[in-house]
């Protein structure tokens, strides 16, 4: 969670929270019990965060975000059972729901359209189609790590036997100058299926062979910066 500082004075006290890597609006919303992140968002204070960062869910490490602190902020869903005493009222915030997207293209960069799919996140299944340009979009909520995406590629594909299915990493994408931040990205793209944690592997290498192909790349297997830059551009955040 990135830093906080108050400033009072005032019958409203107002905290400076310094962005850390993966937070967005919407969580650091929910980190503080604030039920609408929009009411952070859109604060005066903000206007010059909303004017760098006009996609409330991609903020950069060290952005500061004003907020008003509650004085009875909710208590964030803790994902377990409570405990709770009778007579007592208790308010606790559910996790927020999160966009994600997956765009789904074969080898030319043709979109795989209107193709069936299952998104599996947090107990929870999402099920629907891909829209004309292959994306798969869902909402999942804010506190789910992971998510297994099944698509149904070709016409002849059995109903348990999806022709792509891979488990997407919802954790803050590490820095992309990082092999964990390669590992993750190739996940996310499709092409990597082995463990995030910076270790070097023979899958790791095929997925990034086959990610330097499909972007007409020189062929190495090698994790240099002009991978990493490729990668950047085809996963940003």
């Amino acid at each position: 969670m990135g830093k906080r500082r108050a400033r009072t004075g005032s019958p409203v006290t107002m905290v400076q929270h310094t962005v850390a890597l993966g937070e967005t609006i919407r969580s650091i919303a929910y980190s503080y019990g604030i039920p609408d992140w929009r009411s952070v968002y859109q604060h005066f204070r903000n206007a010059d965060l909303r004017r760098r960062r006009p996609d409330p869910d991609i903020l950069h490490p060290g952005d500061h975000v004003w907020l008003e602190q509650p004085e009875e902020p909710a208590t964030p869903y803790p994902g377990a059972p409570v405990t709770c005493r009778t007579g007592a009222t208790y308010t606790f915030l559910a996790p927020p729901l999160v966009p994600i997207e997956v765009r789904m293209i074969d080898r030319l960069g043709e979109p795989h359209a209107d193709r069936r799919f299952e998104l599996v996140a947090g107990g929870n299944t999402t099920a629907g189609t891909t829209d004309s340009e292959g994306a798969v979009r869902a909402s999942v909520p804010l506190d789910v790590r992971s998510a297994q995406l099944r698509v149904w590629i070709h016409d002849d594909d059995p109903d348990d036997e999806p022709g792509w299915q891979v488990t997407l990493d919802l954790n803050a994408t590490r820095a992309a100058d990082t092999l964990e931040g390669v590992q993750s990205r190739l996940a996310n793209l499709g092409y990597y299926l082995g463990p995030i944690d910076g270790e070097e592997r023979q899958s790791l290498r095929d997925a990034v062979e086959q990610f330097q192909r499909d972007q007409g790349l020189s062929v190495t297997g090698e994790v240099d910066d002009k991978l990493k830059r490729a990668l950047a551009d085809a996963h940003p955040a």
